[in-house]
């Protein structure tokens, strides 16, 4: 799922900002002592957010971009090669 996440900027985006504010919530729960969230779940959650901050996922989607205006610009130019013939 994080691969998916991090083929859009756009996705990834709001997926750290939602992985943020539940991780503050998180902490925030257990400050107040509403609830008890443990050490571990607050780790899983750094462990993702760790994950689409990572170069790798913002050169997926960075890479995505290209290859779809790469795409589209062979398609142009093969589709103006064959209107010549």
């Amino acid at each position: 799922m994080i691969q998916d996440t991090c083929k859009s900027k756009t996705c990834t985006n709001l997926a750290l900002e939602g992985l943020n504010d539940l991780k503050k919530g998180s902490q925030d729960i257990t400050k107040y002592e509403i609830g008890n969230i443990s050490q571990n779940d607050i780790a899983h959650i750094d462990k993702h957010i760790n994950a689409l901050s990572d170069k790798k996922c913002a050169d997926a989607h960075n890479g995505a971009s290209q290859v779809k205006v790469g795409g589209a610009l062979l398609l142009t130019f093969a589709l103006i090669f064959l209107s010549y013939f």
